[in-house]
């Protein structure tokens, strides 16, 4: 508790309430600098899924998780004779092409591959489509901001959510209809085929509330700047 700074940029009241624990300062909430720097675009939405990917080469635990997530979209897509975007990480092309392969290995042929050539191309991507799968990558929050229908698919909603949502929010209701309590078929199916038939506006202005809290949406980080510019002139 004896640390102290002047100023702290949060992702959200969560976060600053987890920090306060052990850090003075005059706390703002910001959202992620990186989200806030790019413009949301307002184009048609494509209606199709866009998974964005979670893959980790060197993190065994989580590719055990993701093979098996992988599995159940896979048969929900042949049932239902759909095809999944894929979003994979900016980055050289040999990490791009191991990414792609181990996707290829679960979906086949189910599966087409959005390859940014930077960070900045991946929120653009985002933006073209209405629907967003995610595991456990902090983009996934970033589409919460800029207002996406979302599917988190977790293998244990309590524990995913309990850092973010906090024990009065993750057990609302309205985050069942979204987010997987286990990883099966069963559940993997319920929330996809609840997002799939969701009308944006039923989304809006039944679910999106209940989450939107998860991170704030500062264009251009005006917020930031503006408290950086008070100093300049101060100082």
């Amino acid at each position: 508790k004896n640390l102290k700074c002047d100023y702290f940029f949060v992702y959200n009241q969560f976060y600053e309430n987890e920090f306060k624990k052990f850090i003075n300062s005059k706390y703002h909430i910001l959202g992620n600098f990186k989200n806030n720097s790019v413009s949301i675009s307002n184009n048609k939405n494509l209606k199709n899924f866009l998974y964005l990917s979670s893959f980790r080469n060197n993190n065994q635990e989580r590719k055990k998780i993701l093979k098996k997530t992988l599995r159940f979209i896979n048969f929900f897509l042949i049932k239902s004779n759909q095809k999944i975007h894929i979003l994979i990480r900016p980055g050289d092309n040999q990490k791009q092409n191991d990414e792609i392969n181990f996707y290829k290995k679960f979906l086949k042929k189910s599966c087409v591959f959005e390859k940014p050539n930077t960070w900045k191309k991946s929120y653009k991507i985002i933006d073209n489509f209405e629907n967003i799968i995610f595991n456990s990558t902090s983009l996934g929050y970033e589409a919460i901001a800029r207002k996406k229908k979302i599917v988190i698919i977790s293998h244990n909603r309590s524990n995913y959510l309990k850092f973010h949502l906090k024990p009065k929010n993750y057990k609302k209701k309205a985050n069942y209809f979204f987010l997987t309590n286990k990883i099966t078929y069963l559940e993997i199916a319920r929330v996809l085929k609840n997002i799939e038939n969701c009308k944006i506006s039923k989304w809006k202005k039944k679910f999106y509330n209940s989450i939107k809290d998860q991170l704030y949406y500062n264009h251009k980080n005006i917020k930031l700047k503006n408290i950086l510019f008070k100093l300049i002139l101060n100082s």
